[in-house]
């Protein structure tokens, strides 16, 4: 069950620039959270992924449809702000947005270890795209800057591994350029 909120206002700034600032706030329940498989026979030791394993298994099971058992006793919220800024004239186009957004979870509350990061989240995301409109083409550049995604540090200590604080490590700075052109 997934409670969402959000509140948002736009307005046409001069220079036929359209600004919109938009507030959101999401609550989840019952999210299935990875528990040990109470079935006979289930006792197998499962693989060390390191640091980033909790964020490959969702991956895995979300993309390409794995399965571990889950139950739904796990909590999710999610809340930020969107800072958007549009720019239409001629055969010019613009676009700036900036979200600044936390997204937490907790996971099996009979452990008691209360809210943590998200295994996705990115604290801050920048977009920056433009094209131009010439006779037959359409040619466009995006920019993309987002916070790395939390992970736990893994470090070997006396030929033992230990692990840092759960989710207390940011990946570096994710950053893409894309450029594309159509044809008309």
């Amino acid at each position: 069950v997934t409670d969402q909120l959000s509140l948002g206002v736009d307005t046409k700034l001069p220079e036929e620039i359209l600004a919109s600032v938009t507030g959101f706030f999401n609550y989840g329940t019952n999210l299935g959270v990875k528990t040990r498989n109470p079935r006979p026979g289930s006792e197998q030791p499962e693989p060390n992924l390191g640091g980033l394993g909790p964020t490959f298994e969702l991956l895995l099971e979300k993309q390409l449809g794995f399965a571990f058992y889950r139950e739904n006793l796990g909590r999710a919220r999610s809340y930020g702000l969107e800072v958007l800024l549009k720019r239409n004239v001629g055969r010019y186009f613009a676009l700036l947005s900036y979200t600044l957004a936390k997204s937490e979870r907790t996971d099996d509350p009979r452990v008691l270890r209360g809210w943590r990061p998200f295994e996705l989240d990115q604290r801050h995301n920048l977009q920056l795209a433009g094209s131009v409109q010439l006779t037959n083409w359409r040619l466009g550049a995006r920019l993309q800057l987002v916070t790395g995604n939390p992970y736990t540090e893994e470090r070997l200590v006396n030929s033992e591994i230990v692990s840092g604080e759960p989710f207390g490590s940011r990946l570096p700075l994710f950053y893409s350029i894309d450029l594309s052109a159509d044809r008309r």
